[in-house]
């Protein structure tokens, strides 16, 4: 399952939300911020995993700053330092493990599309098999809600989260129990 990338990913916005003037135009690449996901910790199994594949559909340069461990507030804090990739599509791609709450992560974010706009937020995909909580499932679920509800111009439409969170939901996408690198 790939998702398009379009750029810019979805029609211009309007209203408080929207991009400064300026932003949102894609340059020649993309950046990424995110935990040991983007790292692409865990893949066995697809030649080049999941960067390779997307920066290859889309003809670009990547810089990927994922990182075994990193909370969401390290993924703001590497975003306000990176200057120097602010016109590229980012893609956040950190999975709410480190403790954060639905709340706290989703208010972190927004600190980030602040001053990153121009950024694709990687849903919350969790495992269904029963290795995951329920708690961390009902707070994967709630992120899901907000992302949607709070910049639905900037991940995955409804029908396209569900389709993404069906096809890495099962166990069997993660041959560490964990990554869900595997799939792609």
């Amino acid at each position: 399952l790939r998702p398009a990338l379009r750029p810019p990913l979805r029609a211009p916005r309007r209203g408080p939300n929207a991009p400064r003037e300026g932003v949102g135009v894609y340059t020649s690449g993309l950046k990424v911020f995110g935990d040991s996901t983007a790292k692409e910790d865990g893949r066995e199994f697809v030649a080049g995993g999941w960067s390779t594949i997307v920066s290859g559909d889309v003809s670009a340069t990547l810089s990927n700053s994922g990182s075994s461990g990193q909370s969401i507030a390290d993924c703001l804090a590497g975003v306000e330092a990176d200057t120097t990739h602010r016109n590229w599509v980012t893609i956040l791609m950190d999975h709410a493990n480190t403790g954060e709450t639905a709340a706290g992560w989703l208010s972190t974010v927004a600190g980030i599309v602040e001053l990153q706009p121009n950024i694709l937020i990687w849903p919350q995909c969790g495992v269904t098999d029963g290795s995951m909580s329920a708690g961390d499932l009902t707070r994967a679920v709630d992120i899901n809600a907000g992302i949607i509800a709070n910049w639905p111009n900037n991940t995955f439409d409804a029908d396209e989260q569900a389709a993404l969170i069906a096809a890495l939901s099962n166990a069997n996408t993660r041959a560490d129990g964990l990554h869900r690198n595997d799939t792609g």
